[in-house]
């Protein structure tokens, strides 16, 4: 097979492999082929433009003012095992590093100086003294080298604010501070404005609210407003008499009994949090050198006390930042979200506030309701009942006896609950209401298992006992019994009535033998490892079936022709490839080829050009 494409081993070992042995080198050769001369018995390399061989034994010339080569060491030099060629003194040379000079001078008079010394740091040159500097700036050594640092100048890089919002020189800009700060109330208002803080200096007390909801003083049966407490008390309490019959007394208002005093929590409005603005002057030192870490034309992100336009993220952060709260408030109550709800019917469950015309017409309909029994005299024997009678009038019994199918006795109350006028009369048009306990149960018994004991006022009921043993049943804690071992389960009788008559408990044998062919039993871990592997295989297998039943095999056949390294092929888009193979054109000899895809163009390539056409057949699904 022919590749005609480069092959990556990725770093893994080609082993026992041989090169091509030829008697003569290939024609045609690139750069960095290679090839085993049979003839010369040497492997040898192509550069680019000559064959060299490979690890042939190399000897090294002489040197010579035309040959580079090697060189022997004479006499008064030395060659370290690093290879450092030095002198050593004693021999001859043409010249020599002064360290390799032997017995230099120790001192001036060795050098044939008379008039000069060096005492105490100080320089003497015959009549003139020399006091050498010894530091710069606290720098010592034979080069200083001074930074703007070490003279308390400015760098040369320094970069220099250039304008504060567009201001230079003294600048003073328009900025709400986090320090304290004085300014006008227009400026105060367009601060507020250009972060949507609200229209109003908030001071978070509800007295401040402007638009708050109003509490009516008095009932009425129109106004949709909460009503004081005192007004619902008034009504419910004003004096009877003729006019003004007693309602039924309100049992609660917003959830309080007896003496009730309304406050605003009773009726859902809170107070709102107070939120005040902070803000001081900061001068800057000067010279600035940036601005909140800003060098250039610096444009601040301050808010101003001037006219500004901010985006709407840009407010909300403003706001988060000085706690001014979330939305735009203007100070109304109106603008409020969750405000109190203020229910528009009678509840016995709900906390809210209710409308003023909702508890009028609740107090209305309970003083209808009381004004509509009417007292209308005795009864003292069955024709004193009337045939003609309202809903509501009340008659008490003044002699005992039985009225409207009823054994009354003397003082209750016979009360109609249907109009009649005259006829069609019925025991049922009344209630009777007793005011004594001529009625009440004066014999209590009891059938198995329910027993009574006792006498008069003082009575026992009691479940007779069942006969169950007390204690527990089964196993009390739980239990994961191994294969083999045993547990306990409770077994329990129960009667009509649902008590317990017996009681007791079984043991259960977990199954310890494994199945088999032809044994039933358990099943063991490494069988039931195979089944669920099996079982997913299965599934798998079943799941690319399906994939392929929904598929089509498609093949594409595209040809490289002679002298070309690519030819393409549109496919179908989003395939699997399935396989490429590539051939010689001419021979059907199997090569090997790059390819690929992307998205429905299918590329077949080559590292260079041969003298046959390739064909390529990709089969996709």
């Amino acid at each position: 097979m022919k590749f005609l494409t480069s092959i990556n081993l990725l770093q893994n070992e080609l082993q026992n492999a041989v090169i091509q042995p030829l008697a003569v080198a290939p024609e045609n050769p690139v750069e960095g082929q290679i090839y085993y001369n049979s003839t010369k018995k040497t492997l040898e390399q192509y550069d680019g433009a000559n064959w060299n061989v490979v690890g042939k034994e190399y000897t090294l010339p002489t040197a010579s003012a035309d040959v580079l080569g090697g060189i022997k060491v004479g006499a008064g030099l030395q060659i370290s095992d690093q290879g450092t060629l030095s002198t050593t003194g004693g021999g001859v040379a043409d010249s020599v590093e002064w360290t390799g000079v032997l017995d230099t001078p120790t001192d001036l008079a060795g050098y044939g100086i008379t008039d000069a010394k060096i005492e105490n740091g100080v320089i003497t040159l015959g009549k003139t003294t020399i006091t050498p500097v010894t530091t710069v700036n606290g720098k010592t050594g034979n080069t200083v080298t001074l930074t703007a640092a070490d003279v308390k100048a400015l760098a040369d890089d320094t970069t220099y604010v250039e304008s504060v919002d567009g201001q230079s020189g003294v600048v003073t800009t328009n900025a709400v501070k986090y320090t304290t700060q004085t300014l006008t109330d227009e400026q105060k208002q367009q601060a507020r404005t250009n972060i949507g803080a609200g229209t109003s200096s908030f001071d978070g007390d509800y007295n401040s609210l402007s638009n708050t909801p109003t509490i009516d003083t008095a009932l009425s049966a129109t106004s949709t407003n909460a009503v004081e407490n005192k007004a619902v008390t008034a009504e419910l309490n004003k004096k009877y008499d003729e006019t003004n019959q007693p309602p039924y007394p309100v049992t609660s208002v917003a959830g309080k009994t007896g003496a009730v005093t309304l406050a605003k929590g009773d009726v859902g409005l809170g107070n709102v949090a107070n939120v005040l603005q902070y803000s001081a002057d900061n001068e800057p030192p000067y010279p600035v050198t940036s601005v909140d870490g800003e060098t250039g034309a610096v444009v601040l992100s301050d808010v101003k006390y001037t006219e500004q336009t901010l985006s709407e993220a840009q407010k909300t952060q403003a706001r988060t930042n000085i706690g001014a709260g979330t939305s735009s408030f203007s100070g109304s109550y109106n603008d409020l979200d969750d405000k109190p709800t203020v229910d528009t019917a009678m509840s016995a469950d709900s906390t809210n506030a209710v409308q003023n015309k909702v508890i009028k017409a609740y107090v209305d309909g309970i003083v209808a309701a009381s004004q509509g029994i009417v007292y209308k005299g005795t009864i003292n024997k069955t024709d004193d009942i009337p045939t003609t009678y309202n809903v509501g009038d009340l008659y008490m019994i003044a002699t005992a006896g039985t009225y409207v199918g009823q054994v009354c006795e003397v003082g209750d109350l016979m009360i109609a609950v249907v109009e009649r006028k005259g006829t069609g009369n019925q025991n049922s048009d009344w209630d009777v209401i007793q005011t004594n306990i001529d009625g009440a149960i004066t014999e209590i018994t009891g059938d198995a298992p329910i027993s009574v004991t006792g006498t008069g006022a003082n009575r026992e009921i009691a479940l007779e006992n069942s006969g169950v043993t007390t204690g527990g049943y089964g196993d009390t804690a739980n239990q994961t019994p191994a294969f083999g071992a045993t547990f306990k389960v409770p077994s329990f009788t129960v009667d009509q009535y649902g008590r317990l008559t017996a009681a007791g408990e079984h043991t259960v044998t977990i199954p310890a033998t494994v199945a088999t062919d032809t044994v039933a039993g358990i099943m063991s871990a490494a069988d039931h490892k195979k089944l669920t592997d099996g079982l997913a295989d299965i599934g798998t297998l079943k799941t690319d079936v399906e994939t392929l039943k929904g598929k089509d095999v498609t093949k594409y056949v595209v040809t490289i022709p002679t002298g070309q390294t690519t030819a393409t092929a549109t496919i179908a888009e989003s395939v699997d490839v399935l396989s490429v193979i590539a051939t010689n054109n001419t021979t059907g000899e199997e090569v090997m080829i790059d390819s690929s895809v992307s998205g429905t163009t299918f590329t077949a390539s080559i590292a260079k050009s041969v003298g046959y056409a390739v064909k390529v057949v990709v089969t996709v699904l």
